[in-house]
């Protein structure tokens, strides 16, 4: 029989002001940078696709499930078929899904008995400029992280078919949440010392109909992304890098944002106190959620799939959660020989400071990467749809925006929405997209200068100029160097 169940309890006040701080730093940021991600663009053309009865696809009439990500998309779907802004729906969603966050992140820490530290991870949730940013993004990130700690907090709460209804979710949402499943259900087996039967067909209940229906329309349910992207990424690491690197391709990025970064440094360094914490209190429930977070990194330390920032979220409220209880405890430590109790004004201003400087970050971050959309990739996508005739088929790597401004078939050169260039991807070829281009013979192609510069090397080698059947007919760029991008036109 399974031990009882643990009360959720009341959500303190203090914890729905921080929700409600982390939704309303969000709105601001939201309205001041108009961050919207270039990968957003990809699931919302797909979304208005089917909500004007072209089919769950991006170019039309080709049945390629190139997003990951299908519950969001019909959501999306939904919001542009009753006349919603679409853009803002999605935002709004995530931005909502935030603030719940906060809340499931206390949570989570009170079952451990660290209420205080609920309270810390909670605002620095609400503050913390890699959420906000990825809250605002229009991606789903913040739904699928939201998803995946109500999953934790079901579990160590004893609800669960909550947590399997959140894990089921979880997979619509993001298919890479299968994961969670599995450790979900390992941890389901040591502790209950039961399968859970009922849970898991509760699981299969919710993904089966997606399942169904993607084996029929596509002939396959899952994404076509994940292997474009290791075939791809893994020629490009090949080529590229040495074999350290090529072994673990996911250290450079995870290093610099978790050990060498200063603030992510000393966050980390309060995790593994957190950690050593729990761990000294025999809080063994943290165990099945940190193998989860454990192995979710490994997948990315082996991966030869970028490291794109979004990735690093959904596991994240784990991490700082260990962060929150190892400040907790530093400053237990500290306070008697060194601190003395702060006046509550004084702690208020600290805490404003901190919304205000991370709020300010935000602002910078999304607004730097905005702007590059706004001046280049926009402007290049009405230049071709004004030049180019609707069924002129464009070949390029950067498929959001320029896809969805220009409203062109697009031959997707990392094969995302287009897995036939993915043969093309051997060692022994040295431009993938050279051969692409001879084989498929698109109107257009969007080059950046690397690409192009590649493309000229093995064109030379084979005695076969570019220039023979490719004209370059524009150049757009943010400045001189940074963010180029070569327009040529098919002779």
């Amino acid at each position: 029989m399974s031990p009882a169940r643990i009360s959720a309890g009341t959500v303190p006040r203090a914890i729905v002001a921080i929700a409600g701080l982390a939704i309303v730093v969000r709105l601001v940021v939201a309205g001041a940078t108009h961050f919207t991600s270039e990968d957003y663009l990809i699931t919302l053309r797909y979304a208005q696709n089917l909500a004007h009865g072209h089919g769950l696809v991006y170019n039309l009439n080709e049945r390629i499930l190139g997003t990951t990500t299908p519950l969001y998309a019909l959501y999306l779907t939904l919001c542009e078929g009753i006349g919603l802004p679409t853009t803002w729906a999605g935002k709004a969603v995530n931005i909502l899904a935030d603030g719940g966050l906060c809340i499931l992140v206390y949570r989570f820490l009170r079952c451990m008995g660290e209420k205080r530290a609920g309270y810390v991870a909670a605002f620095w949730i609400a503050v913390s400029p890699l959420h906000i940013q990825w809250s605002i993004s229009g991606m789903e990130t913040s739904l699928v992280t939201c998803c995946g700690m109500w999953a934790w907090v079901a579990f160590l709460e004893r609800r669960n078919t909550q947590a399997y209804l959140a894990a089921g979710i979880l997979v619509l949402l993001r298919w890479d949440g299968i994961l969670l499943f599995g450790v979900l259900t390992a941890a389901f087996c040591g502790r209950e010392r039961r399968f859970p039967f009922r849970e898991v067909l509760l699981f299969c209940l919710v993904i089966a109909p997606w399942l169904a229906l993607a084996t029929w329309y596509y002939g396959n349910p899952i994404p076509v992304t994940a292997m474009a992207k290791a075939t791809v990424y893994g020629w490009r690491a090949s080529h590229d890098v040495t074999w350290f690197l090529r072994t673990f391709p996911g250290l450079p990025k995870l290093g610099r944002r978790f050990l060498f970064n200063p603030g992510y440094g000393l966050l980390s360094l309060l995790a593994c106190i957190g950690m050593g914490r729990a761990w000294k209190r025999r809080r063994t429930a943290f165990l099945a959620p940190v193998f989860w977070f454990a192995l979710y990194w490994l997948a990315f330390l082996f991966s030869r799939v970028l490291l794109f920032p979004w990735y690093i979220v959904p596991p994240l409220p784990i991490y700082e959660a260990f962060m929150a209880m190892g400040l907790v405890r530093t400053v237990q430590w500290l306070r008697p020989r060194f601190l003395w109790p702060l006046p509550r004004p004084v702690t208020a201003v600290l805490m404003a400071m901190l919304v205000g400087g991370c709020t300010y970050g935000a602002i910078v971050a999304a607004h730097g990467e905005q702007v590059v959309e706004e001046r280049v990739r926009i402007p290049l996508a009405l230049w071709i749809k004004a030049h180019s005739k609707p069924t002129d088929v464009v070949m390029l790597e950067p498929i959001g925006y320029i896809g969805y401004y220009s409203e062109r078939p697009i031959l997707d050169v990392v094969g995302l929405i287009s897995p036939r260039v993915l043969s093309f991807y051997k060692p022994q070829n040295e431009a993938p997209m050279l051969e692409i281009a001879r084989a498929f013979r698109p109107e257009w192609c969007v080059l950046r200068p690397g690409e192009i510069d590649r493309i000229h090397r093995a064109a030379k080698a084979q005695g076969k100029p570019w220039e023979e059947n490719y004209a370059l007919v524009q150049t757009f760029y943010y400045a001189p160097g940074s963010n180029v991008y070569l327009i040529y036109k098919r002779k």
